[in-house]
């Protein structure tokens, strides 16, 4: 198993992820690689000690900054091990979640879905940790319709077969895609596949949530147009039905009206109208649009 972070910029948070990852590593079959996206912050000063100590810990830093999609990809093909786990640099991994996801590696599964639990900046100790049932299937339409795959740090990939299908990230950078398109891939994996696909239910990772929503670093309609598209794309290959597609649209179109138009009362004042229109015209065919 290769612990994939990409990171940038995020040193703090970054030292406390390895902290805990070097606490729970037993297995020597276990090592962390680290894509450093040319990263101006003591980054690189800060992981010296832990590179001095640990060999299973594996550092690389871009002489340019390549993005966020890229970078997860230069350290999955950077890693020497048959999965791949997507870690973003700012999540908690919690104790049990290397033992668990090594368990179910046996089964020798195309991906790995596990489950986790959000918190706050600084409310750590609020995040609910909550036990679902484990799920196992070849269906991997109905797979990724149950749990969406959505979540870079809740990712564990077969690495061959992922790279396989890589040319999804420049696909969607050329198609004006904004970030973290890189789990698409993940989507297409699984979906040309009639592998195992399995869902971990007891909680493995807290993820760390912050303002993004209220604020205007990340465009909601954006997002949702994106996944939008993504889904059309997927559906028009054949790979998953139209009843998937809309079920999926419709459940981020809830989270859109129940959460961000709420929070970012704002948003007519922020959104460029040519955005707003093509949101529109991708999803008004979708019920609760």
């Amino acid at each position: 198993l290769s612990i994939c972070i990409a990171t940038y910029n995020r040193s703090k948070y970054l030292i406390s992820v390895i902290n805990k990852f070097c606490g729970f590593i037993k297995n020597k079959k276990v090592e962390i690689v680290i894509s450093d996206n040319n990263s101006t912050d003591n980054t690189k000063v800060l992981l010296q000690p832990f590179l001095q100590k640990y060999s299973f810990i594996k550092y690389y830093k871009n002489d340019t900054n390549i993005g966020l999609d890229l970078n997860y990809l230069n350290a999955i093909e950077k890693s020497n091990s048959k999965f791949c786990w997507l870690f973003s640099d700012d999540d908690i991994p919690l104790e049990s979640s290397i033992e668990s996801i090594i368990s179910k590696l046996k089964l020798d599964p195309i991906l790995i879905y596990l489950n986790y639990s959000g918190f706050l900046d600084g409310n750590q100790n609020k995040a609910t940790i909550e036990k679902k049932e484990d799920f196992i299937s070849k269906n991997t339409e109905l797979f990724l319709k149950k749990y969406l795959i959505n979540h870079f740090s809740a990712t564990i990939v077969r690495k061959s077969d992922f790279l396989k299908n890589k040319n999804i990230v420049k696909e969607y950078a050329n198609l004006g895609f904004e970030r973290g398109y890189i789990l698409t891939v993940a989507h297409y994996t699984i979906l040309k596949s009639k592998s195992n696909v399995i869902f971990i239910g007891k909680t493995s990772i807290l993820t760390r949530n912050n303002e993004n929503l209220i604020s205007n670093r990340y465009n909601p309609l954006t997002i949702v147009y994106e996944i939008a598209i993504h889904y059309q794309k997927m559906r028009k290959r054949g790979l998953v039905k139209r009843k998937t597609e809309s079920y999926v649209l419709n459940y981020y179109l809830r989270g859109f009206y129940k959460i961000i138009i709420p929070i970012k009362l704002n948003y007519y004042q922020f959104y460029e109208k040519k955005i707003i229109l093509k949101f529109i015209k991708s999803c008004k065919y979708y019920r609760n649009f």
